[in-house]
């Protein structure tokens, strides 16, 4: 699972997506939620719009310096990465009811008007939190994507076929 984390002029934007293993994890039992947000001091992460069933997932990692925040929008599969700071004691890991290992999931929230600095986060950082069962979960603070080199090769010759047409045009 990775967690993608930009700022945009418009705020700050949250992407996930891949599976998780449930493999040995504890099965904590079932909820429902209506909030997004993120305390990136205490390593929570949660989309929480909807029923889910918890599991304990080891603690989480701290990514940052900021507090509780709620996401202005949330959408996508329910999932939570919480620390028991944030809730009643227990660390937990919150997924969709009925959720079958290695299936994907997949979200975004958005922090309207928000800040990495006003969040606590720092751009170029990433950080990973390793489950009780050794599936992992990355989060990547304003690190981008690389293009793969073979998806850039098409658009390479079409620039050099642009530029000998235009070359030869101007010779006849």
């Amino acid at each position: 699972m990775v967690f993608s984390i930009s700022e945009e002029t418009s705020g700050v934007e949250m992407n996930y997506s891949g599976e998780i293993d449930l493999t040995g994890l504890v099965f904590l039992g079932s909820g429902a939620g209506s909030v997004a947000g993120l305390n990136s001091s205490t390593g929570t992460l949660v989309n929480q719009v909807g029923p889910f069933d918890s599991y304990v997932p080891g603690a989480p990692v701290s990514f940052g310096t900021g507090g509780l925040t709620v996401a202005s929008s949330a959408t996508g599969d329910v999932f939570g990465l919480v620390d028991g700071v944030d809730v009643a004691g227990q660390d937990e890991l919150q997924l969709p009811v009925g959720y079958v290992s290695g299936a994907p999931i997949s979200g975004s929230f958005s922090f309207a008007g928000a800040s990495f600095t006003s969040l606590g986060l720092t751009s170029g950082t990433s950080f990973l939190n390793t489950l009780s069962n050794g599936d992992t979960i990355r989060i990547d603070v304003g690190i981008s994507a690389a293009v793969p080199l073979l998806a850039t090769l098409p658009l390479l010759l079409a620039g050099i076929g642009a530029i000998g047409w235009a070359a030869r045009r101007r010779r006849t």
